[in-house]
């Protein structure tokens, strides 16, 4: 998903700057400057003209007009309705990535957020269409997948513990498929922590939480599939919310949200010892690192914040 902004910029005539010429009869005739001229963009440094003194003394010399008043700014930008949040969903605050998904260079620099070391792995390589929100990346052959860094040096994407993550999809296949398919899931060796997003072979939308540490707990909460549905070629917003911290973080809680709508969901679920993003680790959309349970169709404008949907 996009945000779109379009500049309008007032476009208010610009008026002749400078006023009449004045004369006066008689001796020692005076003339008074012009009126000043109008602007819309900044006025003139012309002033008005001054005036000529005739049939007498010598006139004395016009003081000039003072130059025009700037104009006004241009109107702030708009934002295209298809691209924007759910109605409904409360959006997050704290940003802590966004990008577009417009192009590679819209993944690999982000609005928000760090994109060196960003894989996009798609046939064509550069398999960008048009979706509702400008442009997309498509995944629609086995082995295609795309990943963002979970952090820089200084700045981190995702933390673990707590926070938010959205897009928009439009998926290549029905909820009701009864195949697997992996919208995200952090990559490489899970055993340091992470999380997976799947619509599961049963037809549940799994999230699944990887504790950090050697104990290495798992805890999952589902939604049934009987509890959600969707079709293929149909765009929709799809957002996981999580607070996961152990201590001293508020309430533990998961919420999976379809088009700004909560989802009922089942399963145990407790405070984890997660951790906060690695620079040299990666979330990775479409699949797993063997490249199965792919999940066809065109992910848009991917957005990740620090706090939770409340």
């Amino acid at each position: 998903m996009r945000w779109v902004a379009l500049l309008m910029v007032s476009s208010l005539p610009l008026a002749a700057c400078g006023g009449g010429e004045f004369t006066s009869a008689g001796a020692g005739g005076t003339s008074s400057g012009g009126a000043a001229g109008a602007s819309g963009v900044g006025g003139s440094p012309d002033g008005g003209f001054g005036g000529t003194g005739v049939a007498g003394s010598a006139g004395q010399v016009g003081t000039g007009g003072a130059g025009g008043a700037g104009g006004s700014s241009g109107a702030g930008g708009v934002v295209n309705s298809d691209c924007a949040f759910p109605a409904g969903l409360s959006v997050p605050s704290n940003p802590t990535y966004h990008s577009t998904l417009d192009s590679r260079e819209a993944v690999r620099s982000p609005a928000i957020g760090v994109g060196e070391g960003s894989v996009i792995s798609t046939d064509p390589t550069d398999d960008f269409i048009g979706s509702r929100c400008d442009f997309g990346v498509q995944i629609n052959g086995q082995g295609e997948f795309f990943s963002i860094p979970e952090a820089g040096e200084e700045h981190v994407n995702i933390d673990y513990r707590r926070g938010t993550l959205m897009f928009y999809l439009t998926p290549y296949f029905d909820s009701s498929d009864n195949a697997s398919h992996i919208l995200f899931q952090t990559a490489g060796d899970q055993s340091g922590g992470g999380f997976t997003l799947e619509k599961a072979a049963s037809n549940d939308l799994r999230f699944i939480a990887q504790a950090s540490g050697a104990a290495g707990l798992t805890f999952q909460r589902y939604v049934r599939g009987a509890d959600y549905s969707f079709n293929a070629n149909d765009p929709i917003h799809i957002a996981v919310s999580w607070n996961l911290t152990v201590v001293g973080g508020g309430t533990v809680n998961v919420g999976i949200y379809l088009n700004g709508e909560a989802l009922p969901l089942t399963g145990a679920l407790s405070g984890l010892n997660m951790r906060n993003g690695n620079p040299n680790a990666s979330l990775r959309f479409a699949n797993n690192d063997a490249g199965d349970a792919l999940a066809t169709g065109l992910f848009d404008d991917i957005w990740i914040f620090h706090d939770v949907i409340e």
